[in-house]
């Protein structure tokens, strides 16, 4: 029999895509490859490569998918066992995000839409004080989520919101929304006569919030 290719490597090089094989040549044979998605599974190519070849490079891939690769050496009637890899293409980025404000002091909701191609993926969502760039929240949701609101908010302060697809390994780039919580008024508000004929004194206690 055979002996299989070793060192079989499928990779991205940053592409929502393009995957690239790679292997070490076998001693004496042809190659039989399959390319193939893995969930679901599916085979998307096969190919028989002479000797000599020791990589093939796939295109116009499905952003944001699970891939496989296996390769088999031939010599004649006999097959060499199969060796496999698999990897992941880079997810595009979710469409369409907002940041809304739906009346509230202390509440803002994002939404999006899926991304424009590939399946539905998850979501890292990142919430920030706009005005400092503090973390306040990082979270992912699950496939199918296109909203998530925010509670607990301060008034009157301006929010920025990151969104983010994720497949596999890879993140696609960041979408990137702002808004204002709305502020509230202030308390306690006076006008008085301190015993002035021309004037008159206005307070109030400060208003919760930035």
């Amino acid at each position: 029999y055979p002996m299989a290719p070793s060192h079989v490597n499928l990779t991205n090089p940053g592409s929502v895509s393009v995957l690239h094989a790679q292997w070490d040549e076998a001693p004496g044979g042809s190659y039989i490859t399959t390319f193939y998605t893995t969930d679901p599974f599916g085979i998307m190519e096969n190919n028989s490569l002479a000797r000599g070849f020791t990589n093939f490079t796939y295109k116009e891939l499905a952003p944001g998918t699970q891939y496989g690769f296996q390769i088999r050496t031939v010599a004649g009637p006999l097959i060499s066992t199969p060796r496999s890899a698999t990897a992941w293409t880079y997810p595009l980025p979710p469409a369409a995000l907002s940041l809304q404000n739906q009346g509230s002091s202390t509440s803002l909701q994002a939404s999006w839409s899926r991304p424009a191609a590939g399946p539905v993926p998850h979501y890292a969502i990142s919430l920030y004080k706009a005005t400092s760039s503090m973390l306040l929240k990082n979270m992912t949701v699950s496939q199918g989520s296109t909203n998530i609101t925010f509670e607990g908010l301060v008034p009157g302060c301006l929010y920025t919101v990151q969104v983010s697809a994720t497949a596999g390994p890879y993140r696609s780039p960041e979408q990137t929304a702002t808004n204002w919580t709305y502020p509230l008024a202030p308390s306690k508000a006076m006008l008085t006569n301190e015993g002035k004929a021309f004037s008159l004194y206005a307070s109030w206690d400060r208003a919760p919030g930035d």
